[in-house]
């Protein structure tokens, strides 16, 4: 389980207990960001009890937000490695 309390204007405070699973882990950092809009310079207590885990779930959601994104950024790797290949052949034949 995962609980975000804003406690006053600069402080958050998490607790992380228990199983964490897909749901929890789709949940988490939207309600991490909304409880903390307008926070700036604030402070954050944790408090770890006793944590499982993640499910395979769980897992699975936090890698999916971590994956490259179709658009300019996988469009400039392209680039990038066209120019690469390009070079290289040029070494090799010069």
């Amino acid at each position: 389980m995962f609980i975000v309390t804003r406690k006053d204007d600069n402080r958050l405070d998490i607790e992380f207990t228990g199983k964490l699973d897909s749901d929890a882990m789709r949940a988490a950092p939207d309600d991490l960001v909304a409880k903390g809009e307008g926070i700036e310079h604030g402070r954050m207590f944790y408090r770890i009890g006793d944590f499982d885990m993640p499910t395979l779930g769980a897992i699975g959601i936090e890698l999916s937000r971590h994956r490259p994104k179709p658009g300019l950024k996988n469009k400039r790797a392209a680039f990038t490695q066209k120019v690469r290949e390009k070079l290289w052949k040029m070494k090799k034949s010069g």
